[in-house]
């Protein structure tokens, strides 16, 4: 677990905040599956669109909310199903395999 805050430190309104963006700074992407206009998932999704993380949003989501249909002008993806997103994370498998390949190569060296 990681956290900007001590572990003694009591969960508190205004750490909410704080904590939505570490978590969506850390993510190579956010999946928003359900959110009003006034949650901390919407506020997730924006604070990953800043930090230019990418945004997926159910389409779904897109005909319920305005604020979802908002956030496509704004980088966020629509989805269908949860294949949409793999699809985006696979390349991340190859970077992987191409670094352990490459720290191979290296120790031969």
């Amino acid at each position: 677990m990681i956290s900007q805050f001590w572990p003694s430190a009591h969960p508190a309104r205004w750490t909410f905040p704080r904590r939505n963006a570490t978590t969506s700074g850390l993510a190579q992407g956010t999946l928003v599956v359900e959110a009003n206009s006034h949650s901390g998932a919407k506020m997730t999704a924006r604070l990953a669109i800043e930090q230019g993380r990418r945004v997926w949003l159910p389409t779904s989501l897109l005909a319920e909310q305005q604020w979802a249909r908002g956030y496509l002008a704004r980088g966020a993806t629509p989805v269908n199903d949860v294949d949409d997103v793999l699809a985006w994370l696979a390349p991340a498998d190859r970077v992987v395999a191409a670094t352990r390949r490459r720290i191979a190569q290296l120790a031969l060296l």
